[in-house]
């Protein structure tokens, strides 16, 4: 007995200690949360070593040998039953790589844990910190609405073993959990960033809370119901959340690309964002009262702050004070070097020497954009099928009316180009498709891009030179073949995709501005991309891993608001005292963005500085000095105008809005 006692005891003690070490704990204003040790979590299922896992692996097991006995007795059904699950792991595949694709902002992991004290996890625990959904369940049983705490935690722990035993998951879905009582559980652990499993295919961005009961068939306590707009409206402040925006949600479907789109509140029910009924008839009615309420107390409590991880402050960074500044300035000096050591002093470089003057805007905008595309470049050994419904084809110096249709590939051997064209083929050293008007584009059938839309970004606009060269730094040395589509600046900024519409049409101005001023530096004849080789007769870069990302024409099928946005920025140039100079952009940060003088050795770059990053990831996505991209939308979503954006992230950035359509 007392041995019984001894263990158990010593269970308790290394399940406590076990979740104070590893759980980050939620810090929420007004909300008290009765803790997973206070309603005793078993922590340790959510190792590879727990029983639970040793028996879901058992059955897994015994589902392949029923299986592969079913191969051997009966090969029909065996192949029907085969052919059921490949089409269903297609689908799975299909699905979640094209949300991957096409929302890779929405579905991105910014953290990943495998193992606690070495060993290892049943399941990855993943994180994403910018949450900016909140979705509402119900637990689907009925429960009495006078229960105790006691009968709360019964009932905690009977939907615990509902989700780590029944369905085999590591851990309880949920965030948090709402007795009829009012009192507030905690849910997953790991607390706040932490993805869990609530509303398929709308994890990664959302928080999950669920009301106990079946509100499909009982009404929803008051003492519940008021829990819930107080742990709503703290949730909503700490993630920056308007419950009056509007977001996307995803919706599996049999049909391609197996997912529906369909935008609601970012304070929504599960059966906003999923086929269900969840939360129930009488809860579902309560969404408008939800949010009204909400907004009425997030407007009370004043300006929100930000929550920044990983250092968990609560600061909002335009209104810090020189000191608090110096400070926070400080540390973070003492992180980043501490991480990167410095160069040397001689690494010293000057990269806005010979920034452009505004007044050589005219010229600027006048000179074409030569677009490496370098896929379609280190490909070319494929055949590829090119048509034009009425282009000039430029052979040798020879001008000659193109074929609606023909071929062109790549001889490595003779370092020549194979063109087959009115049923003949002929070897060439170089050759430019050009279209004769400007709606017209160049296709590439066989190229295989397609945008989230299905839509086929294979169109060219302007003309497109196949010629021999060198390709950027990095890539293969020697002479290779180059496919380099040159076209006027507005079209090649139509072609830049930075941003997507799901940004916001504010932010695709931001993201305008940040490529047409980048484009015009590198238009100026002194000024070459470090990645491009002197005399390249290109001087842009499809691949973002070197210049821009350019997608060609086709972008304007699937994205609206990038047009838009070109179209109404068209005249607005930033820069610093007159000059055009770099202005690097589009990144995610810890907490800070680095000073160019830092990280780059730039002497001529004091714009660039280091400052605080209003939406934080857990670290430098690409060389982090610049807008960083989550930032920016953090500040646009509480109502900073675009340009303060720029003028936040850009030290001493100014605006010059001139007419420039008489010198086009």
């Amino acid at each position: 007995m007392v041995r019984y006692l001894v263990g158990i005891i010593t269970i308790f003690l290394w399940s406590y200690t076990f979740a104070s070490t590893i759980n980050q704990t939620w810090d929420l204003p007004w909300i008290t949360l009765i803790t997973r040790a206070e309603w005793w979590a078993d922590e340790r299922s959510r190792l590879r070593s727990h029983a639970i896992f040793q028996g879901i692996i058992r059955a897994y097991e015994e589902r392949e040998r029923q299986h592969a006995l079913l191969r051997q007795t009966n090969f029909d059904a065996w192949l029907q039953e085969e052919q059921k699950r490949h089409e269903a792991r297609k689908r799975e595949d299909d699905r979640n790589a094209w949300l991957l694709q096409s929302f890779s902002e929405k579905f991105s992991i910014n953290n990943r844990i495998n193992n606690i004290f070495w060993e290892p996890l049943r399941w990855p625990q993943t994180y994403h910190f910018n949450k900016t959904e909140i979705i509402i369940h119900h637990t689907a049983w009925e429960v009495p609405t006078d229960q105790s705490i006691t009968d709360e935690i019964a009932e905690i722990q009977r939907i615990y073993r509902f989700h780590t035993h029944s369905r085999a998951r590591w851990d309880i879905g949920y965030n948090f959990i709402i007795g009829p009582s009012g009192r507030i559980y905690e849910g997953r652990a790991w607390g706040p960033g932490v993805i869990w499993a609530h509303a398929q295919y709308n994890n990664t961005t959302s928080i999950g809370i669920s009301l106990m009961g079946n509100f499909e068939v009982q009404s929803v306590p008051q003492a519940q119901y008021d829990a819930l707009v107080q742990l709503t409206t703290a949730l909503a402040r700490y993630y920056n959340i308007n419950p009056n925006d509007q977001t996307t949600y995803f919706k599996a479907i049999n049909n391609a690309p197996f997912i529906q789109q369909n935008r609601h509140f970012r304070i929504a029910w599960h059966r906003d964002a999923w086929w269900t009924s969840c939360p129930g008839k009488f809860l579902y009615e309560k969404l408008p009262t939800l949010r009204s309420q909400v907004l009425a107390n997030l407007a009370g409590l004043g300006e929100p702050s930000w929550s920044t991880h990983p250092l968990q402050w609560t600061i909002n960074p335009l209104t810090l004070s020189l000191k608090q500044k110096r400070e926070l300035l400080q540390k973070t000096v003492r992180h980043v070097t501490q991480q990167q050591p410095l160069t040397p002093s001689t690494a010293q470089i000057q990269r806005n020497s010979t920034a452009p003057l505004i007044t050589s805007l005219p010229d600027l905008i006048k000179k074409p954009v030569s677009v490496l595309l370098l896929e379609a470049s280190t490909s070319l050994n494929n055949t590829r099928n090119i048509s034009c419904s009425s282009c000039t084809l430029t052979i040798n110096q020879s001008t000659l009316p193109a074929p609606r249709s023909f071929t062109i590939r790549y001889n490595p051997q003779r370092q020549r180009f194979l063109i087959s064209q009115w049923s003949r083929q002929r070897e060439i050293s170089s050759l430019t498709i050009t279209t004769n008007t400007q709606k017209e584009r160049i296709i590439i059938s066989n190229y295989g891009r397609t945008s989230f839309q299905w839509i086929p970004r294979h169109s060219f606009w302007g003309s497109m030179t196949f010629t021999i060269g060198q390709l950027p730094s990095n890539q293969p040395s020697g002479q290779q073949p180059l496919v380099i589509n040159t076209l006027d600046l507005d079209r090649y900024l139509l072609g830049i995709v930075e941003a997507n519409d799901q940004h916001g049409f504010e932010y695709n101005k931001i993201m305008a501005i940040l490529a047409r001023s980048y484009m015009l530096y590198y238009l100026d004849d002194r000024n070459r991309h470090p990645s491009i080789p002197a005399n390249a007769p290109y001087n842009a870069i499809d691949d973002p891993d070197y210049f821009q990302k350019f997608v060609w024409a086709g972008v304007v099928d699937t994205l609206k608001l990038r047009p838009r946005a070109v179209a109404d920025t068209q005249y607005t140039i930033m820069h610093i005292n007159n000059r055009i100079v770099l202005f690097p952009y589009f990144s995610c940060t810890p907490w800070f963005t680095l000073p160019a003088s830092f990280k780059w050795w730039w002497t001529d770059a004091p714009y660039l500085k280091m400052v605080l990053d209003p939406a934080p990831c857990n670290e430098f996505v690409w060389h982090g000095v610049w807008l960083s991209w989550q930032g920016a939308r953090a500040l646009l979503r509480m109502g900073v105008n675009y340009r303060d954006v720029l003028r936040y992230f850009y030290h001493g950035v100014q605006f010059t809005t001139t007419n420039l359509a008489m010198s086009q």
